[in-house]
């Protein structure tokens, strides 16, 4: 259970501080949760789309995978074998969207952090599908790991 992997390595007070949700129902309760009290951790997997996560609503934000589109989808499978570079495509938009939850305008900000060292292999094969300010921002930490 990834829940209690994420929670193992946390004293009692930053456990208390950490949302985790799985599916839509506990997501709806979660960000009702995170918006009214200031300094939780929000994680779940379908933060991408959808929310507005602007000025101090989100200043950090961890992916722990990058958004690779699943190679067990049928339509991911036939696209790639259409358009071999959607699938990269797909990914990096994913990405940017991503980010984008957390940094709304040319005055927000937030910090994001990778723990995937797959980043470093799409960043090799498509730097410049990114765009340029986020290329900018870009550092890799520990590469050779």
């Amino acid at each position: 259970d990834i829940s209690s992997r994420i929670f193992d390595g946390l004293n009692d007070e930053n456990r208390k501080r950490v949302i985790v949700y799985q599916g839509t129902q506990e997501k709806e309760r979660a960000l009702e949760r995170y918006f009214s009290e200031p300094g939780l951790i929000l994680m779940g997997p379908s933060i991408l789309e959808g929310l507005d996560l602007a000025s101090d609503k989100s200043r950090l934000q961890i992916f722990l995978k990058v958004p690779f589109p699943s190679l067990g989808d049928k339509f991911v499978s036939a696209k790639m074998n259409f358009q071999p570079d959607w699938y990269d495509w797909k990914t990096i938009t994913s990405i940017l969207q991503g980010v984008g939850r957390s940094v709304r305008s040319e005055e927000d900000w937030a910090v994001t952090y990778f723990l995937d060292g797959c980043l470093v292999d799409l960043l090799k094969r498509r730097r410049s599908s990114f765009p340029a300010e986020v290329q900018r921002r870009i550092r890799v930490v520990n590469e050779d790991i």
